[in-house]
């Protein structure tokens, strides 16, 4: 069997088990994000994969198994069969109820409390562990508003808590830079941050050149949510991009994959 053969098979093995987003799969893989996406696109081209939306954020993408079928050259045959459901169509309800006990617990400590202030403030860092060619001096990205996806007894609902602007992801390779502050209401679940790359471009060696932009919308999925509290709280968003070189129309180009990833900061007063 070739590598890339057995590559597949494993990739089909793992969503057998359950749907899985690119950020879950590469590192079990130990590949880059950009080979194992090749992977990918080869079997959706075969039919044995294909990609679905997040039940309640629409901008993740999860890959699944094609019930129909393939095209029948035995790679990754009678996978689908007997395969868990994913934890997305399980988890959301059971967070969206703890949320809801949540708020509902915080309510009643402020309203025993007669506190005045009933927001508290998130702060947004951005941080960039990248993979870029020898010789990269700059890695800009131009960016638009900021939202969050906030989950109020259930109810969903998209803000802008910030403003877009333009950073350099070479500055924050072992740092990080806060991007957006905004008040919100004590009690609110974030479930996700998001905003879209308008244009990008790296220098290499003293010479700029443009990248291009397979994904340029950025979702920050938030593991079991972020519950705002009377007080400053943060959240440190990672980019963590892969820029490689491609063959442009007109001379040296290059592409840039993101992996993301959020976390919340602790000990925030």
């Amino acid at each position: 069997m070739s590598g890339t053969s057995e590559t597949k098979n494993k990739i089909l093995k793992m969503l057998q088990e359950e749907d899985m987003r690119l950020i879950d799969i590469y590192p079990r893989l130990k590949l880059t994000s950009t080979t194992t996406i090749q992977h990918l696109r080869e079997l959706e081209r075969m039919g044995l994969v294909r990609k679905i939306p997040d039940q309640h954020f629409r901008n993740i993408k999860y890959y699944t198994l094609n019930r129909d079928g393939g095209s029948g050259n035995g790679i990754g045959m009678g996978y689908g069969k007997d395969r868990k459901i994913h934890r997305s169509l399980t988890i959301p309800f059971a967070i969206l109820l703890i949320c809801g006990a949540l708020l509902l617990y915080f309510l009643t400590l402020e309203g025993n409390a007669h506190t005045a202030n009933t927001n508290g403030t998130v702060e947004l860092f951005l941080a960039d562990p990248p993979n870029v060619p020898n010789g990269t001096q700059d890695l800009s990205i131009t960016y638009g508003p900021i939202y969050a996806y906030l989950n109020s007894s259930g109810n969903i609902s998209r803000a802008e808590i910030g403003n877009g602007g333009t950073i350099n992801l070479m500055s924050v390779t072992n740092n990080s830079r806060m991007i957006a502050n905004t008040e919100l209401a004590s009690g609110l679940c974030i479930g996700a941050i998001t905003f879209n790359i308008t244009s990008a471009a790296i220098e290499v060696n003293g010479i700029t050149y443009p990248v291009e932009l397979p994904n340029r919308t950025l979702m920050f999925h938030i593991d079991n949510e972020l519950i705002m509290q009377n007080r400053t709280m943060a959240l440190l968003l990672e980019v963590s991009p892969t820029v490689t070189y491609v063959k442009g129309k007109s001379g040296t180009a290059f592409s840039m994959e993101e992996s993301t990833r959020a976390m919340a900061m602790h000990n925030m007063t």
